[in-house]
């Protein structure tokens, strides 16, 4: 066999061995995440089960309104006024960063810094 076949090989079977040792790292050290994960799923999963049953928030939300319906109408208020905001502020968001400020992301090509343009 070719000596550079055979360093190819051994450099293969280098990187598969510390392939596998960083992959049980990140095992060990994603474990301490689990509960966290859990939480997160168990949200996930009632929010599609939600998602499947649209009728049950429909009838939730009338009951809700019947019951207690200033409380209903003050929720709903406050819920509108913070989606405007949301959508204010990511509109905003979205003219900085047409202007080319990048708010901490890298510049775009062909939009050249102030100190680019003084050392030239």
């Amino acid at each position: 066999m070719n000596s550079r076949l055979i360093e190819l090989a051994l450099a293969k079977q280098r990187l598969t061995l510390r392939s596998d040792d960083l992959r049980q790292q990140f095992a060990a050290a994603a474990s301490d995440w689990k509960p966290a994960f859990s939480v997160v799923d168990r949200l996930r999963q009632g929010v599609d089960w939600l998602r499947r049953r649209p009728l049950l928030l429909v009838a939730l939300a009338v009951a809700l309104l019947v019951a207690r319906p200033r409380a209903v109408v003050s929720l709903a208020g406050r819920g509108w006024l913070a989606w405007r905001m949301f959508r204010g502020l990511s509109g905003r968001l979205r003219e900085v960063q047409a202007i080319g400020v990048g708010l901490g992301r890298s510049r775009k090509a062909g939009v050249a810094s102030a100190s680019d343009r003084r050392s030239r």
